[in-house]
């Protein structure tokens, strides 16, 4: 997720944060998704797993919401942990649901395209930098070669955190009826 590249300037210009409170707050995602890849893997059935994809979802685009508007350190961490469980709950339910509802002949192919999404995060982190420094620049009222003032950082990734976490919300709960309808026809296994 793109968050994590603005995170170092989150950590400094909304929190305050040193490196080392960078990196702590770098680690809570993966405790998170640590947590949730072990609860996860205890308690998939196959029916369940569109309703964990939209739960997750939903968890995931409200986390980013909800980051963005942290102000204090330990909120920050709870928050990036709930961040990565999310993250983690839906990838295992949609590789799940891939893996098992895919013809075997098309496996491969599906999985090299799911895949892709981390190439995509890379190419997402542009748009919500860009975002966050144009919205900066304009809460300032400075030009494109002008030292942004801190504030504005701040404002600017407020701003590129709410809108693309309302983005995510909006596309889970676009997706959510045809892929809750899905659940009761799983168990074909791709045939």
């Amino acid at each position: 997720m793109p968050l994590v590249r603005l995170l170092p300037l989150f950590a400094k210009e909304v929190l305050g944060a040193t490196g080392r409170g960078y990196g702590f707050l770098a680690s809570a995602s993966g405790v998170g998704a640590l947590a949730a890849s072990l609860a996860v893997t205890a308690r998939a059935r196959p029916r369940e797993l569109p309703r964990n994809i939209v739960v997750a979802g939903l968890v995931f685009g409200c986390a980013l919401v909800g980051f963005a508007w942290t102000r204090h350190y330990a909120v920050a961490w709870a928050v990036l942990a709930l961040f990565g469980a999310s993250q983690m709950a839906f990838r295992s339910a949609v590789t799940t649901l891939l893996q098992t509802e895919s013809p075997e002949r098309m496996r491969g192919r599906i999985m090299g395209a799911l895949s892709l999404d981390f190439a995509l995060w890379s190419i997402g982190a542009v748009g919500v930098g860009l975002t966050a420094d144009a919205i900066a620049r304009h809460a300032a009222g400075v030009s494109a070669t002008a030292v942004i003032p801190g504030w504005a950082i701040t404002r600017g990734l407020h701003v590129s955190f709410v809108t693309h976490g309302a983005l995510c919300l909006v596309a889970v709960l676009f997706a959510a009826r045809p892929l809750l309808a899905c659940a009761t026809k799983l168990g074909a296994g791709g045939r």
